[in-house]
């Protein structure tokens, strides 16, 4: 079953001043930061050169793919060849809104009100970057598809927990959101005590999709989903649709961060890719963060 792309009226977007500049629409909301983006000719492949905050690291080994290697404790920190000065230095994970006060509190309370949150440029440059370039040079992706009546879809996928060749930096990344679970609980209130990457990385090729579902299974409380595409054009298909009240797309972008609390009104899908080249990618990091109560039926109240 294939899902076509649809052309849809949607509202317009409000602005509000805000130290991260705070976009409102119905029922989503966008926080934005600068960033940057680097493809040539071969390909988007990152410019080589925690827990959110990174560690100090300096060795001479061989520079990975994208530039930035797992480091300092257990491996959860991020180290990214300075080509400069020839050496690696620590880098944050995510973005300045990671650790303003007011900025999470907003997003907080946006989430759990039952608000769709769109964050661009979440992760820093050099994290996004090397995320990238490890999903656009893995050999590692298989296609699963689904046509059972509750949810179809066909994609192109890369978990972690079923592969022994992980990319490294991805594994650091999933194995940081799930030993982070306290900064994530703020955006739902429920405690949490796991992440659960059943969808890990994904590549939408021509003709895969995702059906209208809800994301509301067993112990699910927030939806987390990092898009990672670049140079990706609208016609393409392939974008998010949030489904309530007025549909809402939201094509493929690079370094963008959705949130969002699965509910039986948080209907939501991926329309069908119609791009044949494999130069510009449709690539995502998702999952879930998991609470011991069964997920809410409703949204929370603020």
């Amino acid at each position: 079953m294939a899902i076509a792309r649809a052309s849809l009226w949607l509202p317009p977007l409000l602005a509000l001043h805000h130290p991260c500049t705070l976009v409102s629409a119905d029922a989503g909301v966008q926080l934005h930061y600068t960033g940057a983006e680097q493809c040539n000719a071969d390909g988007c492949r990152g410019a080589p050169p925690g827990s959110r905050f990174g560690t100090e690291a300096s060795s001479e080994q061989k520079v990975p793919v994208g530039g930035c290697r797992p480091s300092g404790k257990d491996n959860l920190g991020l180290s990214c060849l300075d080509v400069a000065e020839r050496s690696w230095k620590s880098k944050r994970w995510f973005n300045s809104w990671a650790f303003d006060e007011s900025t999470l509190m907003n997003m907080g309370a946006l989430v759990r009100s039952g608000k769709f949150v769109r964050l661009e440029n979440a992760l820093s440059e050099e994290a996004a970057e090397a995320l990238h370039a490890e999903l656009w040079h893995s050999t590692t992706w298989a296609r699963e598809v689904n046509a059972e009546p509750q949810i179809q879809f066909a994609r192109h996928i890369n978990i972690c927990e079923k592969t022994q060749s992980c990319p490294p930096v991805l594994d650091a990344f999933q194995r940081l959101l799930r030993t982070d679970l306290q900064f994530w609980s703020q955006f739902c209130r429920p405690e949490l005590n796991g992440w659960n990457a059943s969808g890990s990385a994904t590549w939408y090729r021509s003709g895969d999709f995702l059906s209208p579902h809800t994301d509301q299974v067993d112990q699910r409380a927030l939806a987390f989903v990092l898009g990672l595409t670049k140079n990706w054009n609208a016609s393409w298909g392939g974008s998010l649709w949030w489904l309530r009240e007025r549909p809402q797309e939201f094509p493929p972008t690079f370094n963008t961060l959705y949130l969002f609390l699965p509910g039986d009104d948080s209907q939501h899908m991926v329309s069908t890719a119609i791009h044949d080249s494999d130069l510009e990618r449709r690539l995502s990091i998702s999952g879930w963060f998991m609470s011991p109560a069964k997920t809410l039926r409703k949204a929370m109240d603020v």
